[in-house]
């Protein structure tokens, strides 16, 4: 397993400025449009919230009815912080706001992970001109981020696991086991992307090749005929590491 997942970072790395421009438009058309910090971060949460396949939308409006009867909740990392009663230790910022965040009505693991992951990305990761609240503190080496796993992860891991690895903690802790913590994680987001164009298919019926119409349907995906051919080549190559034993 270590030395697959060590085959699997390394590639991810390698590639990473193929999900960099999917990443980089989504959060130029969720955030860029507005001025005010606090519209920039309820944007970013209404788009991250509705990337779930099955909302329970009558617990999401709880969430949004606690969070939005005051402007200065979104003004700010803290006052978000407090607003959903994450702890305030200057430890583990992003793992204590995932951690509250999950608890939320209608949220998770896996959203929870994802918007933890999108605020680090524009405050201290590669896409920092889309940052929207100043107080943002610094990642620090004994901080946490979490790989949003969802179904196309999963079905990743469960064929390299041959079937055992198939949950949320199950997945993250086997990643942090082998010493992929901290700001790695920014990596191993990558297998979302490459997992997605790869799978064809859903539930026990998926299966493993390129799909072509799945990169497409991104919308700011490079269309470039000369970026799919490489696309082809390297998606190829990532499937030989899932499937190979």
């Amino acid at each position: 397993m270590e030395r697959k997942l060590k085959n699997i970072y390394k590639f991810l790395e390698e590639n990473g400025r193929y999900n960099y421009a999917v990443q980089k438009g989504f959060y130029h058309a969720c955030i860029m449009p507005y001025h005010k910090a606090l519209d920039k971060a309820r944007s970013l949460l209404y788009h991250i919230l509705n990337t779930q396949s099955q909302p329970k939308i009558d617990k999401v409006a709880e969430f949004w009815q606690n969070i939005l009867d005051e402007p200065k909740k979104l003004s700010s990392f803290i006052n978000f912080s407090k607003t959903i009663n994450a702890d305030q230790d200057n430890e583990s910022p992003f793992l204590n706001l995932f951690k509250a965040l999950k608890k939320q009505p209608g949220w998770g693991d896996k959203t929870a992970a994802l918007f933890v992951k999108a605020l680090y990305h524009v405050h201290n990761g590669k896409y920092n001109e889309f940052s929207f609240w100043k107080d943002v503190p610094e990642f620090t080496r004994n901080d946490r981020l979490l790989l949003p796993v969802d179904a196309v992860i999963t079905y990743i891991f469960k064929k390299l696991s041959h079937n055992k690895l198939r949950s949320f903690a199950a997945i993250n802790n086997e990643l942090k086991n082998y010493g992929y913590v901290g700001a790695n994680m920014e990596i191993w987001d990558d297998l979302w992307f490459w997992g997605f164009i790869t799978q064809k298919g859903s539930g026990n019926k998926r299966r493993i090749g390129f799909n072509e119409a799945k990169y497409w349907a991104m919308p700011w995906s490079d269309k470039k005929l000369s970026t799919i051919t490489i696309i082809k080549g390297e998606a190829k190559y990532f499937k030989n590491m899932i499937t190979t034993k």
